[in-house]
């Protein structure tokens, strides 16, 4: 039993003449009733009553009539899925996002560019642990900073990011706008181990050397969001993005650097081997080439 065997069974059965259903079909009405006597012979039941003047539905016919609806319909509604998960609007986005920058215009951005039937999943990870991730098809992209060891990855930069220092509500500068980094020399720097992220751990480490200073660090094995939230128990002071501000966290205050203030380079990264049509049309959402 084919589906347009089904097809043609309901047109008839809406019809219920042999000559009106044909030309709904764009068929003749000889081709139609070969295949509804095919049906019946396939089904072992009789459809319709038919005699020189009308047509009728069987009591098998009633039956089938609501099934095969059913059936079409739900064929239909695979088929949209289907080609909707083609062209990119439909499936699943497997996105990583670094704590650092949660909060940035960078990930609004990439949030913004998701149709609206995608399903989307974040997970909060390290710039080194999303591109292993994304190596091991376990992401589909990835926020992160960059620069960052990108091999067989594709990695668009979506914004420059200042730096600021979050401080404990408490602390002593903690009313004023902005400070000169010299002026924490005797504070504990709270930053993440080197490996998890070197790029921010070296600008980091570097601002403190230019201002004068080798920085007291306390190193974490955790994400941003982790020591963020030791800063504000007063257990050291740390850097964050200025968009971190933007979060209202309880207890920490945020100073702008007066020197020139070390800059995050936020990031998109995808696979430059292999790239999903819902990828794709993320990317082509923020008018971003396919390629590395």
């Amino acid at each position: 039993m084919e589906l347009k065997d089904l097809a043609s069974f309901v047109v008839l059965a809406e019809e219920l003449h042999f000559g009106r259903a044909a030309a709904r079909l764009h068929i003749s009405a000889p081709p139609l009733t070969q295949r509804i006597k095919q049906l019946e012979n396939e089904l072992g039941v009789v459809l319709f009553e038919r005699n020189n003047r009308r047509v009728e539905l069987a009591p098998a016919g009633a039956l089938l009539l609501e099934e095969a609806r059913s059936i079409l319909d739900r064929t239909r509604q695979i088929r949209q899925r289907l080609q909707a998960v083609e062209l990119g609007y439909a499936g699943r986005l497997r996105i990583g996002v670094s704590g650092s920058v949660i909060h940035s215009d960078a990930r609004r951005r990439l949030e913004a560019a998701i149709p609206a039937g995608i399903d989307a999943s974040w997970a909060m990870m390290s710039s080194a642990e999303q591109v292993k991730a994304i190596r091991e098809r376990q992401l589909d992209m990835g926020v992160v900073n960059t620069p960052i060891d990108h091999d067989g990855l594709a990695v668009h930069v979506l914004e420059h990011e200042p730096f600021v220092v979050a401080v404990p509500a408490t602390h002593r500068f903690a009313a004023r706008k902005s400070i000169r980094l010299s002026m924490l020399r005797d504070d504990t720097f709270i930053i993440g181990e080197r490996h998890l992220g070197p790029n921010y751990y070296d600008r980091m480490i570097s601002a403190c050397e230019r201002a004068g200073f080798v920085p007291k660090v306390d190193l974490q094995s955790q994400l941003l969001s982790s020591y963020i939230g030791l800063v504000a128990l007063g257990a050291g002071v740390t850097f964050a993005p200025r968009s971190l501000a933007r979060a209202g966290l309880a207890g920490i205050a945020y100073l702008r650097i007066r020197e020139q203030a070390p800059h995050a380079e936020v990031s998109l990264a995808w696979s430059a081997q292999r790239t999903s049509p819902v990828t794709d049309r993320v990317l082509s959402g923020m008018r971003i080439a396919r390629g590395p």
